[in-house]
């Protein structure tokens, strides 16, 4: 190998170094609010508050555990929705996100999301004169 290769692979080196402290991750569990049990299936979504902007997206597995790695440094506004039936969004429905600061190569443990438990209404309409 040519020096000049030496050189390059130093300089991706410390690149790859810099860009990996410039960042940060959340770990941390989904859970129903009212018996504190693991929600699977959750969709975590961290948003930073600032410009520029950024986001992160997880989904909580079988324990209800997720994570986020390798966001940008900054603050999140982290919310929580299941899709289908059975719980509220957590930044809906008179709800506010959870907000979280992140420094560069910070690994923010031990964040709890609770979900409210809510009800699906199924509403039928019968338009027998086709008027909708």
């Amino acid at each position: 190998m040519s020096c000049g290769n030496y050189r390059f692979l130093i300089a991706l080196s410390f690149t790859l170094t810099a860009m990996a402290q410039n960042t940060a991750s959340i770990q941390g569990s989904a859970v129903d609010s009212g018996t504190g049990k693991a929600v699977p299936g959750a969709v975590v979504i961290a948003s930073r508050t600032t410009t520029p902007a950024a986001r992160g997206v997880a989904t909580s597995g079988f324990d209800g555990t997720y994570q986020m790695p390798s966001l940008p440094v900054g603050t999140y506004n982290v919310c929580l929705q299941v899709p289908g039936d059975g719980y509220l969004a957590t930044c809906h429905w008179g709800s506010t996100a959870t907000v979280v600061t992140l420094a560069a190569g910070q690994k923010l443990t031990g964040t709890k999301l609770a979900l409210k438990p809510g009800s699906v209404l199924k509403v039928h309409l019968d338009d027998p004169g086709q008027l909708l």
